[in-house]
């Protein structure tokens, strides 16, 4: 009995020391070949990455004679000891990855991530296609270069691949992340096989030609960012009719036009759509603004003629003409570098809810409007730049919540009003180069302000006193006018005060 009780309890000990996690030793086959691919690289300890912390990496410790399952960056089976998991993420690993690297003979890989070091391979090895049981493969950010090998297409037990084009097979991926590599060519038309993706992010890579036509894929996609390459042509019409489309980049390629005839059934869940930078030109087609939950279009620095209305409406830097209309719901407006003309438009007083209005380095004429002046949801005003003339509105709202103002670059005179002490978030206040004659004494009691611009003006008599009221100030250029008198002890008293310019004045 007693000899019975004595090999049970050998059993189960053995049974535990079997299961316990320690109890996985290396694989010795997966221990050559590992320090046989660390060996075939420079490993660069000062090797600096974006996305890294310099001075370290994961192979450092690995030696011949030790279990590599406890290496930085290993994870083994618990049983067998053969390598599963492997992530080298930022080790200054520098060289290429060679045909005969002992790397592809890690078959029981599941899970690995190479990314964030320095391989400079001109072309991704179509080895990488034999690791059939992987799930997570991340090569992102490691100077890859050139075509995807068909290949890839075997893993067919991809979930998550950070690098890769995307190729048929791989049916249940739903995240697909290449962003910042140097990816040429076209985008391959397997690519929109993936039913189930939900996230593609192509961004900063050097893919080029046309979008493919006839795309009928992506039944669940919500993100897709093609932001940063060399692709033209047309915007296809079927990258607007993706009918779980949220968010769409396609800024910063040499996109020529938009596509006339937009699917309106589609038309229902794209929010944000980002086409700026690009070569667009013409006018925008209509059929655009029958997104119904679109939120957000930055449109800017194209060569667009046609002015449409967003709540959020980015259109700086293009060849806008003709007169500016707002609407009722518009929260942010940009249309400086333009050459719009004529006065700004009574519309104004419908835009009730907008924050922020930049009309800068245009053409416009005329008096600044009242109601600019009366907002209470303005934040910051950007006229500079323009040829605008009168004095400034005399009513500022009693809850002012402008932070900023900018007039630069106008012909206004007169004088400031003295609702402008309303204004008691304004941080930057600039009416250089206007005909303004005389400093106000509403400023000094805009204590919020950090920058305050009254060069280039008629401004005459002597720099006030109660410019130490304004003890946050930052910078101050009062140049180019008539001021007279001495520097006034009181700004000594400014702690922050960085920048001053006096000059061109007549101060004894």
């Amino acid at each position: 009995m007693e000899s019975w009780i004595w090999w049970f309890l050998m059993c189960w000990h053995l049974l535990i020391l079997y299961f316990s996690p320690s109890h996985s030793l290396c694989h010795p086959h997966d221990s050559f070949a590992l320090l046989q691919f660390k060996n075939s690289f420079t490993i660069k300890t000062s090797y600096h990455n974006y996305y890294c912390h310099p001075g370290y990496s994961k192979t450092t410790t690995w030696e011949n004679g030790t279990d590599c399952c406890s290496w930085p960056g290993v994870t083994c089976h618990h049983i067998s000891g053969h390598v599963t998991e492997l992530d080298l993420t930022c080790s200054g690993l520098t060289g290429k990855i060679h045909p005969n690297s002992r790397l592809f003979h890690l078959s029981h890989l599941q899970s690995l991530n190479l990314a964030f070091n320095d391989f400079n391979q001109p072309q991704l090895s179509s080895l990488f296609g034999g690791f059939l049981s992987l799930t997570h493969l991340n090569l992102s950010g490691s100077n890859f270069e050139g075509e995807i090998p068909s290949q890839i297409s075997h893993l067919s037990k991809l979930a998550s691949l950070d690098f890769s084009n995307v190729f048929v097979r791989l049916t249940q991926l739903t995240t697909l992340s290449v962003l910042n590599n140097n990816l040429g060519g076209q985008i391959p038309s397997s690519l929109f096989g993936l039913t189930q993706l939900s996230d593609l992010d192509c961004s900063n890579n050097k893919l080029e030609g046309p979008l493919p036509n006839n795309i009928t894929g992506f039944p669940i996609l919500t993100r897709l960012s093609l932001l940063g390459n060399l692709l033209n042509g047309t915007i296809s019409s079927w990258c607007l009719s993706l009918p779980s489309l949220v968010d769409l980049v396609l800024s910063k390629n040499q996109f020529r036009g938009l596509p006339e005839h937009i699917s309106a059934n589609s038309s229902h869940s794209l929010q944000s759509l980002h086409l700026s930078y690009n070569k667009l030109q013409g006018n925008i087609p209509e059929s655009i603004f029958s997104f119904l939950n679109l939120t957000l279009l930055d449109l800017s620095s194209n060569n667009l003629r046609k002015v449409p209305i967003l709540k959020f409406l980015d259109l700086c830097n293009n060849k806008l003409k003709g007169s500016v209309k707002l609407n009722q719901e518009l929260s942010y407006l940009d249309l400086s570098f333009n050459s719009i003309t004529g006065g700004i438009s009574s519309s104004i007083y419908n835009a009730s809810s907008i924050n922020v209005l930049n009309l800068s380095h245009n053409k416009l004429t005329g008096i600044i409007p009242r109601c600019l002046a009366n907002s209470s949801s303005l934040e910051v005003l950007d006229l500079q730049l323009n040829k605008l003339h009168g004095t400034l509105p005399s009513t500022f709202a009693k809850y002012c919540r402008l932070s900023t103002l900018d007039l630069n670059g106008n012909q206004l005179e007169g004088f400031l009003p003295e609702s402008l002490s309303n204004c008691t978030s304004l941080e930057v206040l600039d009416l250089g180069n206007n005909q303004i004659k005389d400093i106000p004494n509403v400023i000094w009691k805009l204590l919020s302000l950090r920058g305050l611009n009254l060069s280039h003006n008629r401004l005459s008599g002597r720099i006030p006193k109660s410019i130490e009221n304004l003890t946050k100030l930052e910078s101050l250029d009062l140049s180019s006018n008539m001021l007279t008198g001495g520097i006034p002890t009181e700004l000594s008293n400014l702690n922050f005060l960085e920048v001053l310019n006096l000059s061109n004045n007549h101060i004894g």
